[in-house]
């Protein structure tokens, strides 16, 4: 945060990349962006539930006014729930989706897509340049892990004992 705070930002319009993926470790600022899940009465509500999506915190996006008109702007997005940003969105926690994902993805997507068994997993075997290598991921889905071949060029080779260590093999 320090290299961003000792300079003079008022000019700055574009941030961009050279060729490399922007990913959630380049741009997301720990800390900075709480999402949280709220009642009617502006009360944080936790575990598997249904409320209004608010932002605990302001970020360094997030815009000042709306159409110039400052007033119109607190209104919307600052007092329906006090010491919030509200997005203006409904949101609902799930803490058990697995099932939901499995029935969701055929009408979604198609049946040929619908899996089998969902694995969360810590990581994805990715290389330097942010590639997934979908290679490792069948070998390790179809248990052949005798056959994943090199995987010294992935950006965080443990991330495949992790995937075994998970993985029905």
């Amino acid at each position: 945060m320090q290299y961003v705070t000792r300079y003079h930002r008022k000019s700055l319009r574009v941030l961009g990349s050279v060729g490399e993926p922007i990913n959630p470790s380049a741009w997301r600022l720990p800390d900075l962006l709480q999402p949280v899940i709220v009642d009617e009465n502006g009360n944080e509500i936790e575990g598997e539930c249904s409320g209004y999506l608010c932002i605990k915190k302001s970020w360094p996006g997030a815009f000042r006014t709306l159409y110039g008109d400052h007033e119109r702007y607190e209104t919307t997005y600052f007092k329906p729930f006090a010491g919030y940003y509200f997005t203006g969105d409904g949101c609902s926690r799930l803490l058990s989706s697995e099932h939901q994902l499995i029935q969701r993805i055929p009408l979604q997507i198609g049946a040929f897509a619908a899996p089998d068994k969902i694995h969360w997993a810590p990581g994805l075997p990715k290389t330097r340049s942010g590639k997934i290598m979908r290679r490792i991921l069948r070998k390790i889905a179809s248990g052949q892990l005798d056959e994943l071949g090199d995987t010294s060029t992935l950006a965080d080779p443990n991330v495949v004992d992790q995937l075994i260590a998970l993985s029905d093999c």
